[in-house]
Parts: structure tokens; sequence; C-alpha cells
């Protein structure tokens, strides 16, 4: 995510120069008809899975919906039971703060409003399994498999639930616009030697951490109302309502945007598809997303790696954050999309596609470790502003040296825990810029050439699965030679 307190600070300026073939126009009714690549990855085989049946009404802001799990027991030992974070249940009480105190009136700017998940019912082969709510913000949902379940083993369950949907600008919530339906659809929490990670929902950074997995869906709306996701989408009008068929392969999360304003440009960057769905009115804003999506793409193709999906998708969206990353989509506010702050649309959009690789691709503890994912992220949107946006780098450069005054008189390190910082502004100052500029400083410690290949290695070796420091510093500690822990844990604690 890119926070929003950088949204003040950045001033950048967009470039109409690109590599990537466009195709402007609505969205047509055809069904995509495109390989996922990522479905020939070696870590794509043997994943769970989540099949999710949902009925929407956006007036009445309810959802219903049934949620298949299948279950591979990857672990070593055996499960007697599951954790499902509900992560919406977050959303229910104010009290719970996953907001900061000052962005309360930007979260709900009609006053608070409750969501939240009610689970109906879970059951394996028809049969019902007990279940108890945990957790201090009722985000956990701990099912007992009645029988141990081995390493190598599967099951099956179908958890039954209600959505309520607060009118709330953050990700999962609803505006004038816009409906999001991200972080609430129950979802397995990683499990490993230490337990499983039952994280509550922080209102510092992205406290979400979670393994890859195969997601369907079915989502039914009424008609005139459009589904964005980060998949493969057919639409098919099932009487006076339209049912939306998302195939999203290897994804650690699913996640929608629904409206019935928005107008949807398609262009390419290679062979992947790439959607701009922006609200009506705001069309020559969205072709601007759209282009700097297809630049952000192939560039990151170049330098990282092939790019997953075969669907890349930017949503405008009532969303008060700046930008939000999810597999195959990025929420991007709305407020982006004026004159006025068109400056900002293309980095962000740039920031949050980097995402599809350090964080959709490339997992880890955005928790414990939020600097694996987003220090590769901002270096990697500095280093597309650079080559692909370079009227827009002096103002970048600006900001960064605004960042490290602030963190003169600010104490803090990278490698700290969202929990850790006492708001989100000395969090992005620390996690997103410092750490950027110890992955810019490591570059030039080890050399461009060896640092690039480096990357490509992490990437290519990690995609699908979780990392943790351990594993980037086995990676590029091949390049750095002896003494790279040292190294960063200088570089980490320098202002």
């Amino acid at each position: 995510m890119k926070k929003r307190v950088l949204l003040v600070l950045l001033a950048l300026l967009c470039t109409a120069g690109g590599v990537c073939c466009l195709m402007g126009g609505r969205e047509s009714s055809r069904a995509l008809v495109l390989g996922e690549p990522v479905r020939l990855w070696a870590q794509a085989q043997d994943l769970c899975a989540y099949a999710l049946e949902m009925e929407v009404d956006p007036r009445a802001h309810t959802a219903r919906a049934e949620l298949q799990v299948t279950y591979r027991n990857n672990e070593s030992c055996a499960m007697e039971e599951l954790h499902f974070l509900l992560y919406a249940n977050s959303y229910s009480r104010q009290d719970y703060q996953i907001f900061e105190a000052a962005e309360q009136a930007q979260a709900y700017p009609n006053g608070f409003s409750p969501g939240g998940i009610a689970v109906r019912a879970v059951t394996a082969a028809g049969e019902a399994l007990p279940y108890t709510i945990a957790g201090e913000q009722e985000q956990v949902l701990k099912v007992e498999l009645g029988e141990a379940l081995p390493p190598g083993g599967q099951t099956a369950l179908c958890l039954e639930y209600t959505l309520t949907i607060p009118n709330c600008y953050g990700r999962f919530g609803y505006g004038d616009n816009t409906l999001s339906l991200a972080n609430c659809t129950p979802i397995l929490a990683v499990y490993d030697d230490n337990g499983w990670h039952d994280y509550p929902y922080y209102a510092v950074g992205d406290p979400f951490y979670s393994d890859a997995a195969d997601y369907t869906a079915r989502v039914t709306l009424p008609t005139g109302y459009t589904l964005a996701s980060g998949g493969v989408t057919d639409c098919a009008r099932r009487g006076t309502k339209n049912v939306w068929t998302v195939q999203a392969p290897a994804r650690r999360d699913i996640a929608f945007v629904i409206s019935n304003g928005f107008d949807v440009t398609e262009g390419a960057a290679g062979n992947v598809c790439v959607k701009s769905y922006s609200l009506r009115g705001q069309e020559e804003a969205g072709e601007r997303a759209l282009r700097a999506a297809c630049r952000a793409l192939c560039y990151y193709e170049q330098r990282f790696g092939a790019y997953p999906y075969g669907v890349y998708s930017v949503v405008q969206t009532d969303f008060f954050i700046g930008g939000m990353e999810y597999p195959g989509m990025a929420l991007i506010d709305a407020r982006l999309y004026e004159p006025v702050l068109g400056q900002e649309l293309e980095y962000v959009t740039a920031h949050e596609t980097a995402h599809m690789w350090w964080y959709a691709a490339v997992g880890s503890d955005q928790v414990y470790e939020p600097w694996l994912d987003e220090a590769l992220t901002e270096y990697a949107a500095r280093e597309y502003t650079r080559v692909c946006a370079p009227d827009a780098a002096q103002a970048m450069e600006q900001n960064i040296s605004m960042m490290r005054q602030y963190r003169a008189g600010t104490p803090g390190a990278v490698n700290l825990p969202v929990q850790a910082f006492e708001g989100n502004l000395d969090y992005s100052a620390w996690v997103y810029e410092k750490g950027a500029d110890v992955m810019e400083a490591l570059r030039l410690e080890m050399d461009a050439q060896e640092f690039d290949e480096a990357l490509c290695a992490y990437y290519q070796e990690n995609r699908l699965g979780l990392t943790d420091r351990a594993a980037f510093e086995s990676v590029f500690s091949r390049g750095f030679g002896a003494g790279l822990d040292q190294w960063l844990d200088e570089a980490f604690r320098a202002p």
C-alpha cells in the first residue's frame, strides 16, 4: 500500500511515453481467453482452494455467501483445528481502532458505520463442525475438524455467512460510487512452527499475512452493476441479475470492487490484459491509469521476471488511503483521478503494480517484517519513475529529502513490526522511504548488475512462497559476500 501521508508530499508529473500496446473502449461482454502462466509454476501445485458463491445487494449493503474450502495439510504435523481470519469483524466496533484517530473522519465521512461477518454454519460432508469466534477483535474463526488431519491429508469445509458492509472508505465498505469487498472473505491464517498467526487488524500498515491459494468465485449482482477483480472474469445474465464468474489461481487473497458507474478500458502489456475501471466522467484519468499500469508492468517484467497472472486491473475506488494492492488488482483513491491530483496517479499506480511481484508473488509477513515487501516495492517505484517518468523525478527526490529530514528527528528502524510505529507517517518514513534507501545503498554496495541478478533470483526462487529476512539474505549474500546481516542491521537503523 502507498500510504496517504505520501500523497500530500509527492508532486509527480506524468509522461505520455510508453512501450506497451493500448486498446481503448468500453469492456466487451466477451469472455477473456488468456493463459495464466502461474498455472505452470511448480510452486502452484497442491495449493489450498477457495470456491466462493456470493450474492451482493449493493443497495442494502449486505451480502450472503457460501465458501467452499479445500484444505490440504502441507504441514509436517497433524491438524486438529483450522483458523480462519474474519477481518470484516474488525469493522464492527469503533474501539477496535483499525484507523488512526486522525483518520476517522476520512474513513467514515458520514460518521462511524459498523460492518461485520456473521457465520451461520460450518460443515464438512453435510455434517456440522464445532467452531468458536475468538481474538481481540473477534477476527478469528476456530473450526474443530473432529479427527486429526495427517500431513498430506485433505478435507473440504463449507462456511456459510452474511456480510454487513459499512459506510467506510477503507478496504471494506461502500462510498458514494463504489462498494469494496476486500479483506472480508474468510481466509486461512498462516500456520508455521510458531503456530497460527491470528493477527488483529492494526491501524498501521497492511496487517495481512496469507498463503497462496486457488480462488474461484461466482458473484451475483443486480443488472447495471460491474464487478472489478484481479482474475479472469465473465458475466452471464440470469433473469434480472448478472452472475460474474472469476478464475483466480495462485492468489494470496481475492477482492472485488462493485459499481454501477464504471467505465472500463482495456490495454495490453505483453500478453497481459490490463483493465482500467474509472468512474464515468473521468475516462481521461482512467486512460492515464491504464497507460501507467501498462508501462509499469512492462518495466517490472524486464527488471524482475514475468508477471504471474493473465489480468491486471486498476480500479478507481472510494478509498481514502491512496492505493492498495491485491493479487492482480490495485485499488486507487478516487481523488487521484481529479486533474489537480493527477500528478500522483502514475506514481501510486506504479507502486501498487510493483506489489504484484513483492507481495502477490513473493509473500512475507506484512505485520512483523513489512519491509520485505514495502522496501522493495518503493525501491521499484523510484526506479520506474526515474526511467519511465523522468519529469517526475525532481519532485520525487524532494520528497525523499523531506523524509530523510523527518527521520533525523524520529526514532525508529526499517525492520520493525507495524505495531511498533506510532502512526502511518513514521511507518512510511522508515519502512517505505528508508527501506528504499537501503535497497539503493545495497545495489551500490553489491554492484548494480549483481544486485539486479539477485532481485531476479529472489523472485524466481520464492514466488508463491513466504519469505523472511533469512531468505532475503541467503539470495543477496551470494553477490554481497560475508557480513550482509551486520550491514543490514546498521543500514536499517541509520536515519
